[in-house]
């Protein structure tokens, strides 16, 4: 079991397009309706919380790709397509492969063969049309 802590506590901390998404927040329309639609519109960040029933967000945590991490474990290895920055700082689709390796999940591009250690795979998906399309529409 992975262990989280709520990053609502580490908000300084959190990615410019998360903090986006929860400061549109509009006090003025139903509170569980807008927590709805930030929790649909982080989770393609990798992000999700919780609310309770006064409709005040907690537990902001990051969401781990299980599916994924679950054909490395009987696959090997598994390719993939995800989001990269390129050198002018544009986002930019990129593949390559995951693998594990010493216990932890590595994604190695397939351009320039570099190696990132991955905590929870969330932004990285097996290459298919449908993925390669949700990667694509994420950059515009």
């Amino acid at each position: 079991m992975i262990e989280t802590i709520d990053l609502f506590e580490h908000y300084d901390e959190l990615p410019h397009a998360v903090k986006e998404i929860l400061e549109s927040a509009d006090e003025m329309k139903d509170s569980y309706a807008e927590n709805d639609r930030m929790i649909e519109a982080l989770k393609p960040l990798g992000y999700t919380f919780d609310y309770g029933l006064c409709g005040e967000p907690m537990d902001l945590k990051r969401i781990y790709n299980n599916e994924l991490m679950l054909l490395v474990e009987t696959e090997g290895y598994v390719r993939v397509v995800t989001t990269g920055i390129d050198m002018n700082c544009n986002k930019v689709i990129c593949s390559g492969i995951v693998f594990k390796e010493d216990e932890k999940y590595i994604y190695q591009d397939s351009v320039d063969s570099i190696k990132v250690i991955c905590d929870n795979l969330c932004d990285i998906y097996p290459i298919n049309d449908e993925n390669i399309k949700l990667v694509k529409d994420s950059i515009i």
